[in-house]
């Protein structure tokens, strides 16, 4: 991952179109919001980290990764998300990318791989 970055300096720092995941903070250390973008990634950080959270609040930093593929981005968000959910324990696990639905997790023993095997079987019965 590159950063932590100000906020402030996202249109430096990014410019590709293209996959990938992030993460912000208004520390610059602890982790408050994990996100991914299976196309535009610096828009979605635009719309994710420069956002007003309560009362003029903003995160003050992010991190991103590019990928090369909407696939490699959901295996990284996972990996981050599985990483740094105790920060943010009412975040939902992140779902594969739109022509992916059969992504599984790439964390061994994910409870969301075994939740999601658990539906898939009630449906073929």
């Amino acid at each position: 991952m590159k950063g932590p970055f100000r906020s402030e300096w996202l249109e430096h720092y990014l410019s590709e179109k293209a996959p990938g995941v992030f993460l912000c903070s208004n520390d610059g250390e602890t982790i408050l919001e994990i996100g991914r973008s299976d196309d535009d990634l610096k828009e979605m950080i635009k719309k994710t980290c420069t956002r007003p959270r309560g009362l003029d609040s903003l995160y003050a930093y992010f991190w991103f990764q590019y990928t090369q593929t909407p696939k490699e981005a959901f295996y990284l968000h996972c990996q981050l998300w599985h990483k740094y959910k105790r920060n943010n324990s009412t975040a939902e696990h992140p779902q594969p990318p739109l022509g992916f639905e059969d992504l599984t997790c790439p964390i061994k023993d994910c409870e969301w791989n075994r939740e999601r095997r658990g539906l898939k079987e009630e449906k073929e019965f």
